[in-house]
């Protein structure tokens, strides 16, 4: 029986040393830094220069009337797109006028053209397909008596009364 213990007890040995020495290797060898998360929030900020560049098209008119929108503040509209109406009570002068320019600018040589008059600033360039399609909407305005707005470029519908 003292064999049987002997070898008992060597293995029972063998194994706390085997038991300890990966105990050891384990504990030193994954040191990993751990910490206790916190709630908190995760901010990116980005500093940077720069220079915004304001590129706007004013339309005005002179004739005084109720005035359609067609397209709400802050919404995308493109070149040529029909913005509003304005119902005037005396505008029939003015829409001759426009087709008067039209019709010059329509004859004239450029392929692009610019039209309106330089007192208020109201200048747009329009290609004769474009200038077409506006002459018909103002020749349509003679009868109903309301003057189309159009836009001169693509962009972004803002209102100023």
């Amino acid at each position: 029986m003292s064999k049987k213990r002997f070898y008992f007890r060597n293995y029972v040995i063998i194994f706390i040393i085997v038991c300890s020495f990966l105990y050891v290797v384990q504990k030193y060898n994954n040191m990993i830094d751990t910490s206790i998360l916190e709630y908190d929030e995760l901010e990116e900020i980005i500093n940077t220069d720069g220079i915004i560049i304001k590129d706007e098209a004013i339309l005005s008119s002179k004739s005084i009337g109720d005035v359609k929108y067609y397209y709400n503040e802050g919404q995308k509209v493109n070149k040529g797109a029909y913005l509003a109406d304005i119902s005037a009570v005396s505008s029939a002068e003015q829409i001759n006028a426009e087709i008067a320019l039209i019709n010059k600018a329509l004859n004239s040589t450029d392929s692009v053209i610019t039209i309106g008059n330089g007192e208020n600033g109201k200048y747009s360039k329009y290609t004769d397909d474009e200038l077409k399609v506006l002459k018909e909407s103002f020749e349509k305005a003679l009868t109903n008596n309301k003057v189309p707005v159009f836009s001169p470029k693509s962009g972004f519908a803002t209102y100023v009364f």
